[in-house]
């Protein structure tokens, strides 16, 4: 944004460059998921693209913004976008007694 003589200018992008964006995104993650958004706006700097996007931090809200309305409209699937920050809470689980003794097994330390 730039201020001149009390206006503000604001560049947005038109609804084709828009549509340019999430084709750019979408390509990127079919071809290989899951990403992170981050992965997916360092891809879209890319000067060679139709539509790149400016490597700063209103770019990378911009792409992840689109992210986020291509998921909830359901062209993204959710699982294309990995959150690798999430912690995940997992239990151990076992085929049968048999294996939970060898696993048990392979833990021990004995204190020397």
């Amino acid at each position: 944004m730039t201020y001149r003589a009390g206006t503000l200018k604001r560049e947005r992008r038109t609804k084709r460059e828009v549509v340019q964006l999430d084709s750019q995104i979408l390509d990127v993650l079919r071809a290989d998921h899951p990403q992170s958004v981050r992965h997916v706006f360092y891809r879209m700097t890319d000067p060679r693209l139709p539509e790149p996007v400016e490597k700063s931090e209103k770019g990378y809200r911009h792409v992840q913004a689109r992210c986020v309305r291509l998921r909830r409209s359901g062209e993204l699937p959710y699982a294309w976008v990995a959150d690798m920050s999430r912690r995940g809470h997992f239990v151990d689980t076992f085929r049968d007694a048999g294996d939970f003794l060898q696993q048990m097994r392979e833990l021990y330390r004995a204190d020397l």
